[in-house]
């Protein structure tokens, strides 16, 4: 047998076996992702132990046998060389596979742990959903169940204020007092906190008027000249427009197309406004009331009032001072007052003989002018509320003044029959007033 020294280590088949237990066969490696670069390496590994296999076998040839030739041992050499080459480059692309491995199946564990996160973050927000989805359908059913009983309040509310304007008609009627001159004691009478204000064009209404410590109302027909009558009287139970009704800030304003607001109603210190809809023939009805807060008196009006005050108190201090002067001169002059007042009793009377003459003139000539107009002839356009008016005219009436209507100014009488219903008891042109609507 010859020794060879090839300057290399001698690979035998013990050294294959010692190979194959550091590098085991590729086949037998647990298959992972990514699996191509392992198929190539085994194939590269099974041809270097080929090449390997077949030096050795060329090298441990039998001693009978002719011993091989220089360039066969060159070429085994060169083959020994090569397959050592390429395990060394199965070595490194085995461990390259190895970490490329073992990274690849850490990204498969995060893989995994975030699937399964997202499965449970699924979960939840099916959860979510079916809850939502409950809450949803209880909030339909809320919601239906909600418009049920407003419509059942909205029904009750309208059986109530029909069974309301029922009992208010039923109830409230003016006590109309039947007195005469003869049973009225002026010492009784209370004028200090009476109201008057216009009734229609030739009426005056006159409230809070105290008599032995009750309250009392009146109204007043004007009948021409300097003669009225006394249309009735009224005690303080029954009205359907109490005398705390103070109407000197009332503000009207017309809203189309069949509504008129009524802002700034003072009924005993408190501020009302409401709504009034046309509902056919002569009948208003109130469409809603609301507390409102009443316009405070100008600063500017408070600033004037303290000036005229002061100057009033100046005056009168100066006028002190005159009044002393002058009463010397009024003393004297009485005694001239005398001698007029025989000639004025006589003017007087012949005055009054003139004065009944104009009143009986002034009754025949003076008509309020009453217009006879329906729902159907009324343009709303044309009307202007902006100067009109409101009084109360009794205590179920309200006299509406200075309406505007196609440049005309008109006056209306409205009756107030209890609950939410009103009628226009007359309209009235601007002809023939004996009150005319500029008093105030």
């Amino acid at each position: 047998m010859h020794s060879i020294s090839l300057d290399m280590e001698t690979l035998t088949a013990s050294s294959f076996a010692t190979a194959r237990q550091l590098y085991p066969d590729p086949s037998s490696l647990t298959p992972v992702r990514p699996r191509r670069p392992l198929r190539g390496l085994r194939v590269l590994l099974v041809s270097a132990c080929a090449v390997m296999a077949t030096a050795c076998a060329t090298l441990s040839a039998p001693s009978d046998e002719t011993p091989p030739t220089r360039a066969e041992l060159d070429a085994a050499a060169s083959e020994a060389a090569t397959a050592k080459a390429a395990a060394e480059a199965a070595e490194g692309a085995l461990s390259e596979a190895q970490a490329a491995t073992a990274a690849a199946q850490a990204d498969a564990a995060q893989a995994r742990a975030d699937a399964e996160a997202a499965q449970q973050d699924a979960a939840r927000a099916r959860a979510d959903v079916a809850a939502a989805q409950q809450d949803a359908a209880q909030a339909q059913a809320d919601a239906t169940a909600a418009q049920q009983d407003a419509a059942q309040a909205r029904a009750a509310e309208a059986e109530a204020m029909a069974k309301v304007d029922a009992m208010m008609m039923a109830a409230h009627h003016p006590s109309a007092v039947m007195v005469s001159a003869d049973m009225l004691d002026v010492g009784l009478l209370d004028f200090d906190e009476a109201q008057a204000s216009l009734a229609g064009p030739d009426s005056i209404y006159i409230s809070s008027i105290r008599y032995g410590g009750e309250t009392y109302s009146a109204l007043l027909k004007y009948q021409g000249g300097t003669t009225a009558s006394v249309e009735g009287i009224f005690g303080h139970d029954g009205k359907l427009i109490p005398d705390s009704v103070n109407l000197g800030m009332t503000e009207l304003t017309f809203l189309a197309p069949n509504r008129l607001v009524v802002s700034n109603v003072d009924v005993g210190g408190a501020g009302y406004s409401g709504e009034l809809q046309y509902v056919g023939g002569n009948r208003l009805q109130v469409a809603g009331i609301r507390r409102a807060t009443l316009p405070p008196a100008p600063a500017t009006r408070i600033a004037a009032l303290e000036a005229e005050l002061a100057a009033a108190q100046a005056a009168a201090d100066a006028a002190m001072a005159q009044a002393e002067t002058a009463m010397a001169e009024t003393e004297t002059a009485m005694a001239d007052a005398q001698t007029a007042q025989a000639a004025a009793q006589a003017s007087a009377a012949e005055a009054a003989a003139a004065q009944a003459k104009v009143d009986a003139m002034m009754a025949a000539d003076h008509q309020p002018s009453q217009v006879m107009v329906s729902a159907e002839m009324l343009d709303p356009s044309l009307a202007n509320l902006d100067q009109a008016q409101v009084s109360l005219a009794g205590p179920d009436a309200i006299y509406l003044s200075n309406i505007m209507y196609g440049g005309v100014p008109y006056s209306a009488l409205l009756r107030y029959s209890g609950g939410t219903t009103a009628t226009v008891e007359a309209v009235y042109g601007p002809m023939g007033k004996l009150i005319p609507d500029s008093v105030g």
